[in-house]
Order: C-alpha cells, then sequence, then structure tokens
C-alpha cells in the first residue's frame, strides 16, 4: 500500500509537471490538453482547477486569426513578478519581468564604476529597488535570479574565481541580495541559465538535445539533454570553453593549455586579427569586412568558426545533440556568415556525418535575453519545488473533498 501511494503521488506530480510544462509553450483548451497528455477530461478538469486557484494559470478566450474561438488555459503572466540581475565583465544588468516572461524594465552600469563585488551588488540593488517602486508590478515579488560567468557555488550563491572577473572574486551575492530585500535568490551560470530560458522562450521545445554556446569576452556553453539541464558532478558540466583545442597551446587561468577560450574568445579574435590588419580591431570591424569580401577579415571569421566547429565537434560525438544555438551580444552581430561557416564545418567533421546533421542556430530568445534568463531561473525554482508547490492547490482540492 505504501509503494502503491507513493508511485499514485509521484504519477500525479508528474501530471502536474508536464500540465504546467506544457502551458508555457502555447495556450490549450481542455480538449485539447486532455489529448496531449493522455488524461481523461475528468482528470483534466481536476488539474486545470487546481492550477486556477492557485494562481499559476488562468482560463480565458483563445485569439486565433483575429477571432474569439473556444476558452484556452493560458500561463497567469500576473501570478508575480520576479527581478533579475545579469554579471558581465563589462557591464552589469538589472531587470524586472512578470510570470510569463515579459520583460517589465531594465537598467545597466558599467562594471568600471564598481570598486569591489560588494559595491556592485549594491549599486545594481538600487536599480532594482527604483524598478519596484516605479512599476508596481502586479502579483508578489517571487524573488531573483542572478547569473554571471563561473565557476560559481551556487549551493552558498557564491560567484568563486571567473576568469577575467576579478572585482567578482568570492563574492557572496545570494546573501547579499537575500538579506537586501528579504527574499529567495537563486545564482546560476550565465550559460546555463541562457540555456533554460532558451528552450522555454526561444526554440519553444523543438529540439530536447541542444548546446547553447555563449561567446563573448570569453566562451561558454550549456546543455539541455532530454529536456533538461545538464549539471555534471558538483555542478562543473559546462566547462566546455576549456576543452583543449591544441595540447602544446598557452596556458590558461584554469590551467589547461590551449583551451578553446584562449582562441575563440572575441578579443582574442580581434587581437589577432589587428596584428594583420590595423582596422581590424573589433568583431563588427571583422564581420563587416568579411561581409564585403576581404580577404584578411574573411581569414579572421574562417579561424572563428573552426575554432567553434571544434568545440562543437568534440561535444556532439559524445552527446549526439541535434543543434548549437549561438548566444552573445558581438558574436550575434551579422551572424549569417559565421553560422553557416560553423555549420558546414560541423557537419563535415562530425561522426556519422552522413547519417546526422547539427542545425547551427542563432538565439531565439527575444529582446533583454540576460534578463529573461535571469529571471526564468526563479520561476524555474519555483516551479521545481516539491509537489505540491502552492497551498492554495492543497487547500483547493481539501475543499472539494
Amino acid at each position: 500500500m505504501e509503494t502503491h501511494g507513493l508511485n499514485a503521488a509521484r504519477m500525479k506530480e508528474r501530471n502536474y509537471r508536464r500540465f504546467i510544462n506544457a502551458l508555457r509553450f502555447k495556450p490549450m483548451t481542455r480538449a485539447q490538453m486532455g489529448r496531449e497528455m493522455g488524461l481523461t477530461r475528468a482528470a483534466t478538469g481536476v488539474i486545470a482547477e487546481n492550477l486556477i486557484f492557485a494562481g499559476v494559470i488562468r482560463e480565458g478566450p483563445l485569439h486565433y486569426q483575429g477571432q474569439y474561438s473556444s476558452k484556452a488555459l493560458f500561463w497567469n503572466k500576473d501570478f508575480c513578478h520576479i527581478g533579475g540581475i545579469n554579471l558581465g565583465r563589462d557591464s552589469i544588468k538589472a531587470g524586472l519581468a512578470d510570470f510569463s516572461g515579459n520583460v517589465l524594465d531594465s537598467r545597466h552600469i558599467p562594471i568600471s564604476e564598481c570598486c569591489s563585488g560588494p559595491d556592485a551588488i549594491h549599486r545594481i540593488s538600487l536599480c532594482l529597488e527604483q524598478m519596484l517602486e516605479a512599476r508596481k508590478p502586479a502579483g508578489r515579488f517571487l524573488g531573483i535570479g542572478v547569473a554571471s560567468p563561473g565557476p560559481l557555488n551556487t549551493e552558498s550563491g557564491t560567484i568563486l574565481k571567473p576568469p577575467s572577473f576579478d572585482l567578482m572574486w568570492n563574492c557572496p551575492v545570494s546573501s547579499l541580495l537575500s538579506d537586501r530585500f528579504h527574499c529567495d535568490v537563486v545564482l546560476e551560470n550565465d550559460a546555463n541559465a541562457l540555456a533554460m530560458a532558451e528552450r522555454w522562450y526561444g526554440l519553444n521545445g523543438k529540439y530536447d538535445r541542444f548546446m547553447e554556446l555563449l561567446v563573448d569576452t570569453g566562451v561558454g556553453a550549456a546543455l539541455i539533454l532530454d529536456g533538461r539541464l545538464y549539471i555534471g558532478s558538483a555542478g562543473f558540466g559546462n566547462g566546455f570553453g576549456h576543452t583543449s583545442i591544441d595540447m602544446n597551446g598557452p596556458r590558461c587561468v584554469c590551467g589547461n593549455n590551449g583551451c578553446v577560450e584562449m582562441y575563440a574568445a572575441i578579443p582574442r579574435i580581434a587581437e589577432a586579427a589587428k596584428k594583420t590588419d590595423p582596422s581590424l580591431d573589433s568583431w563588427r570591424a571583422i564581420v563587416d569586412a568579411a561581409c564585403d569580401g576581404e580577404a584578411l577579415a574573411l581569414q579572421a571569421l574562417n579561424n572563428e568558426a573552426q575554432y567553434l566547429a571544434l568545440l562543437i565537434v568534440n561535444a556532439s560525438n559524445v552527446l549526439n545533440i541535434q543543434a548549437v544555438v549561438f548566444a552573445g551580444e558581438q558574436v550575434l552581430y551579422r551572424p549569417a556568415l559565421l553560422l553557416a561557416t560553423v555549420e558546414q564545418e560541423v557537419n563535415r567533421r562530425i561522426a556519422a556525418s552522413g547519417e546526422r546533421s547539427i542545425a547551427i542556430l542563432p538565439s531565439q530568445i527575444p529582446d533583454n535575453a540576460k534578463i529573461l534568463s535571469c529571471t526564468n531561473l526563479m520561476a524555474e525554482k519555483y516551479l521545481e519545488q516539491p509537489f505540491m508547490f502552492s497551498d492554495a492547490v492543497k487547500q483547493s482540492e481539501s475543499d472539494g473533498d
């Protein structure tokens, strides 16, 4: 009996989570939801009513081709609001979003204005407080999601010693923010945060196994495998920027030699290109010149494509990923030529290249991707709490007995 009860509880939790996840992708009628999940009309109704009672979803008319059709179930954007802070090597961004991932406001401060990690958190907290006061968004304040270059200790909420980010070394971000805002705070690697947001708000569930490749002042990556973020042992499951492509290459701050990041980080590419042509002093300059057919710029862009293709091939031969999604403000400047070159090289090199191919895509997340990736962290944490996640659901079921 105890085993049967445990299995029934797990099945119930599974059904609720599937229900919630399906509505994150698109609104559906109760009948559509029942068919998609293989549930009876009665079971669908019970889950829907409980989640509506809890405030997580709502029901209303579905707008289709300029007309309103039958009622559908929607994610409830007004259930709560969430703060997000993105810690970058150049600037720090803060923003607010509703429960559906609509970014309500965002602001930033240059990292050069900050004298220490705690000072940076204090300054960006002021921005977040000002936004909360000015916007007065609907629902309760769920908490704050924070994304940063790693390595991190996500359990303690502390930034460790990310390369080229000395200012934030050993900064206890989560405790500083939770003490100030009296709320939950979740800290995550920036590439992991982007990958989780990409699944919901970018790719919309199209791929279950993909890599998010963040190319900027460093090279970071994250994996979604079978629909879930791959963490790895002790949380270090995303160190692809520190895989070696030259065992005799320069020594990286991580301790390895010839790391991809040593070659493919945007400042490294610009630095190398500038030695061949002083006008190629930025990624934008390289891309613009390459698109105009200039030989030295094309060579610099091709070098970047080769470095990144090596990383992707190594990962895909082990993990059998379906797609790689590129992210990063600089690398997504006029990205068509770079991504086409990477895709061609990857699909030439991968194992069983005649039998499979890997899609190479720019990030599909709309504007304010960095803020959305942070606020989504808190939404994910809330929805991953041991079920039932809401006392209101419990109360609703109790009232129906």
